[in-house]
């Protein structure tokens, strides 16, 4: 259920920044990246999905220019919403490492 959601939710994201592409060329280009994601040892699926909407963009008749902006915008909001994450998440067990080890060394005076 929540692949159906994030898929929707994508594909809506999608037709919101390239208004002008067909439906069966959200499809065509979901279940591209949909495989992708499936791949194991992909290193960076982000850049593999641009190039593969570029690809797609040629053979479904739509500005790979748009396309390609689209999917690297994706792609760079994605990295910086993983790196906020990681250093709210990362100051916060910092913190609470940080008073535990004062609550440690203050118990054994």
């Amino acid at each position: 259920m929540r692949l159906l959601l994030v898929m929707a939710c994508d594909v809506a994201m999608w037709e919101s920044a390239v208004p002008a592409m067909s439906w069966s060329g959200w499809l065509i280009v979901l279940a591209g990246q949909f495989l992708l994601t499936r791949l194991p040892f992909l290193p960076n699926k982000d850049l593999s999905f641009a190039a593969l909407g570029v690809g797609l963009a040629g053979l479904l008749g739509e500005d790979a220019a748009a396309l390609s902006g689209m999917f690297v915008a994706g792609a760079l909001l994605t990295m910086i919403l993983n790196i906020l994450v990681f250093s709210l998440t990362h100051g916060v067990g910092r913190r609470a490492q940080v008073a535990a080890n004062e609550r440690s060394s203050n118990a054994g005076e």
